[in-house]
């Protein structure tokens, strides 16, 4: 049982949806989104980045522990943290606190790896996937990811999603993971790249094609497809 500590969390958006992405595309989740994001804050935002363009403007609310307790209670749902990205400023913080004092069946924390390892190191609960969408749009941030730790390969919780686009770094991250990871791909996703249902299944081909060549999984991004956030 755990012990559950009162305190108020700061963020734009508390809803319950359905997980759009990833291995637990469908379920139901009480979906909670931070605001900032170390990329924008480093002026180095991602090309389709959702942080400048929704959030920017958006102002965070405080919510209870206790009322984030009873949503999922009430919905038998599981725990989706987002942003902007979780592991940055105060995020981190209060991510760790949800997730190490929240009762839960299962959780994911979408993050494009800033302090993963210490997620790794700080979270104790089992019931949650780390899903890591590496971020590689230059030579540097390339071989930078391909050297994250042995414990982010290695931690199962940890579930790479990567969305497969017209870059010519993605074939080349993919090779490399295939190589760290060997036989084991059952945690990497590969997405199609795409803001409308028709782009994502004009993109899904070649998505498909990857997923045959390296063994890996297809992830939909049904959200974009039904239109529901």
């Amino acid at each position: 049982m755990f012990q559950r500590e009162e305190r108020n969390i700061h963020a734009i958006q508390l809803l319950t949806t359905m997980q759009g992405e990833g291995p637990d595309v469908g379920k139901r989740m009480l979906l909670i989104r931070f605001k900032k994001c170390n990329r924008v804050e480093d002026r180095h935002p991602c090309p389709y980045c959702d942080t400048l363009v929704t959030m920017s403007n958006t102002i965070e609310t405080e919510i209870s522990v206790s009322r984030i307790q009873q949503i999922i209670d009430e919905n038998s749902c599981g725990l989706m943290i987002t942003g902007g990205e979780p592991g940055y400023g105060n995020n981190f913080g209060e991510t760790v606190f949800l997730l190490n004092h929240l009762n839960y069946s299962f959780a994911n924390v979408e993050t494009n790896g800033y302090q993963l390892e210490k997620f790794l190191d700080d979270v104790s609960e089992v019931h949650v996937k780390f899903i890591y969408s590496p971020k590689i749009f230059s030579g540097i941030e390339l071989s930078k990811t391909l050297f994250d730790s042995e414990k982010v390969f290695n931690d199962p919780r940890v579930y790479f999603k990567i969305v497969y686009e017209n870059n010519q770094l993605i074939p080349k991250y993919l090779d490399g993971l295939k190589k760290i990871c060997g036989k084991d791909t059952s945690r990497i996703y590969l997405m199609p790249e795409g803001a409308t249902s028709d782009k994502l299944i004009e993109h899904s081909g070649e998505v498909f094609d990857a997923c045959e060549k390296y063994g890996f999984n297809f992830s939909t991004r049904s959200h974009i497809i039904y239109g529901f956030i």
